[in-house]
C-alpha cells in the first residue's frame, strides 16, 4: 500500500498557521555556504506539503548567520515574523524585519545575513 503524504491526509479546508507553534530541530544551512561562526541552529515545522513535492509551506527559525551567495533552484515567498534579515545582490540589498515579506525567484543569486534569530513563514515552489 502506498504511503500517504501530508497533503492526502490534510482536511479539505483552510489551514490556519499558528505562527507561535513549537518547531522541531532541523538541518542548519549547509556548512559550505555559511560564512560566519558559530554555526547556526535551525528548526522548522511543515504546515502543508503538496503531493507532487513542488509546494511546501511552513515555519522556519534560525539563529544569526551569514551565507555566501546561492542560486536556489526554487522560488520562495517569506514573511518575516521576528528578527530581521538582509538579502543582498551586487547592485542592491533588501532588509526585511518582522511583518515584511520578500520573494526570492528561482535562480536569483543573493546572500543572506541575519544578526539575530529570524523566524519566518515560508512558501517554497519548485
Amino acid at each position: 500500500m502506498p504511503t500517504r503524504g501530508p497533503e492526502e491526509n490534510a482536511p479539505r479546508t483552510v489551514i490556519w498557521i499558528d505562527t507561535q507553534a513549537e518547531l522541531a530541530p532541523s538541518a542548519p544551512p549547509l556548512a559550505e555556504l555559511v560564512s560566519s561562526t558559530p554555526a547556526p541552529e535551525a528548526s522548522n515545522r511543515n504546515v502543508f506539503l503538496a503531493r507532487n513535492g513542488k509546494l511546501r509551506i511552513g515555519l522556519w527559525e534560525c539563529t544569526a548567520y551569514a551565507r555566501t551567495e546561492t542560486k536556489p533552484a526554487y522560488s520562495e515567498l517569506m514573511q518575516i515574523l521576528s528578527g530581521s534579515v538582509t538579502l543582498s545582490q551586487p547592485d542592491h540589498a533588501w532588509c526585511a524585519k518582522a511583518g515584511e515579506t520578500l520573494v526570492v525567484p528561482a535562480g536569483a543569486e543573493c546572500r543572506w545575513t541575519s544578526n539575530e534569530t529570524v523566524r519566518k513563514i515560508f512558501c517554497i515552489v519548485g
